[in-house]
């Protein structure tokens, strides 16, 4: 039996357990812009700080990817929260958006694609110095901000306009751009280890763009396919025998999911950096040492909480719902998604890796091959020419998952990434 929700909550709802769906439907147009804005940031201020090899002796720059692997869209930073509110309501809604191709926040996706795409730009020139302290400053302050005043937005509280879903998309463009102003302000007015100048004839340096178009592209094209699958797999739950129960387990899972990739994304942004910098001076065997630190700890790390939500994966699932059969789906789910989670953690970590020798394409030819050749497919073949059903689909998330991570760690292995010439 699934908890009443009512009609005040759905909207609220929507912003917390819909938000993976808001930002990777790109919704005909405009969503398609804001996906497209946002993978080529995350692509291009990953180049920013990239350190050129053998020119001089000291540490070059290091390339900064915060928000990288997951983006916005798999934050957690959702809109608001509720209590009491049912899974099974909630992907009943979701199951619909995916269905018509309509996100929640596509109401406000042309300035959102500003919002978000400087402010990765941002992060990425102070990632670049050093400095991830700052970036996470500003997040924490636009969560602190995003939360009351979403929630006054959509339900007209302290005097303001009651928008309801329409109110969560602008409270959440507002504090970006919030975060937006506070690290321009930060950048250019010497207060942080970057002071830039306003230069409004800005030369056009053909080799600095080409070189960063290097490095980004594949790294923006690699943010399309990877949001793209997640289109799609919410599409295929949606053929399922039981599409509500199965998207609102997808969802918990995400969810959970970007909950224990967290460490990941840090480890993997601090491998960045550090390589970045040792191969910037040539010092190979620093860099060598550097990479495989930070892989071993992430792995460590990542491995220790995998088996803690093994452990504790119905209790986890039943914190969403009571009804029994998102807790038996999740459960089921949650333990293919945490297993294969180790194997994406190892990805993102190498990748990082591999991103502060210049190596993105290969990370976004194993993309492709993981999620569009092997999970896409096969969670097609599994759930329903083997009838599987919704299983099959976890399963063929699993495998995916598998794929990628010993793709991206025999790369690393190969050692091509301390070559590569920027």
């Amino acid at each position: 039996a699934a908890v009443g929700v009512g009609p005040d909550a759905a909207p609220l709802v929507q912003g917390v357990v819909g938000q993976p769906v808001a930002h990777v439907v790109p919704g005909v147009a405009v969503g398609g812009l804001v996906e497209g804005f946002q993978g080529g940031a995350v692509g291009i201020h990953g180049a920013l700080g990239q350190g050129r090899r053998g020119r001089g002796s000291r540490p070059g720059r290091g390339v900064g990817r915060l928000g990288g692997s997951g983006g916005p869209g798999f934050g957690l930073a959702p809109e608001g929260q509720a209590g009491g509110v049912d899974a099974v309501a909630v992907g009943r809604g979701l199951l619909d958006n995916c269905r018509r191709g309509i996100a929640p926040e596509g109401q406000a996706g042309g300035v959102a694609a500003v919002a978000v795409g400087l402010g990765l730009l941002i992060a990425g020139i102070f990632g670049g110095a050093g400095d991830t302290r700052t970036p996470l400053k500003i997040s924490c302050l636009i969560i602190c901000l995003k939360i009351p005043l979403s929630y006054g937005l959509i339900f007209g509280a302290w005097g303001l306009p009651q928008l309801g879903v329409t109110g969560a998309a602008l409270g959440s463009v507002v504090c970006r751009a919030v975060g937006c102003a506070i690290g321009v302000y930060l950048l250019t007015s010497g207060r942080a280890r970057v002071h830039m100048r306003w230069n409004w004839r800005l030369p056009f340096n053909r080799d600095i763009i080409g070189r960063m178009m290097r490095i980004g592209v594949p790294t923006g094209v690699q943010g399309f396919f990877r949001n793209g699958a997640r289109i799609l797999i919410y599409r295929v739950v949606g053929w399922t025998s039981r599409p509500t129960a199965a998207t609102a387990a997808l969802t918990i899972g995400l969810q959970m999911r970007m909950i224990g990739i967290m460490p990941a994304l840090a480890f993997s942004v601090a491998g960045t950096a550090l390589v970045g910098q040792r191969l910037g001076a040539s010092q190979i065997r620093e860099a060598e040492r550097f990479a495989s630190n930070t892989i071993r700890l992430c792995m460590t790390f990542i491995t220790v909480c995998a088996v803690l939500i093994c452990v504790f994966a119905r209790e986890i699932v039943d914190l969403f719902t009571d009804s029994a059969a998102v807790i038996d789906m999740g459960t089921v789910m949650l333990l293919y998604f945490t297993v294969a989670q180790v194997f994406s953690a190892l990805s993102i970590v190498a990748g990082g890796v591999l991103a502060g020798g210049g190596e993105t394409k290969p990370l976004l030819y194993y993309t492709i091959v993981a999620q569009w050749m092997v999970m896409l497919p096969l969670s097609y073949v599994l759930a329903f020419l083997v009838d599987m059903d919704a299983a099959g689909i976890w399963i063929a998330w699993f495998i995916g998952g598998v794929a990628q991570g010993i793709l991206a760690w025999t790369r690393y292995r190969k050692g091509a990434w301390k070559q590569t010439v920027i």
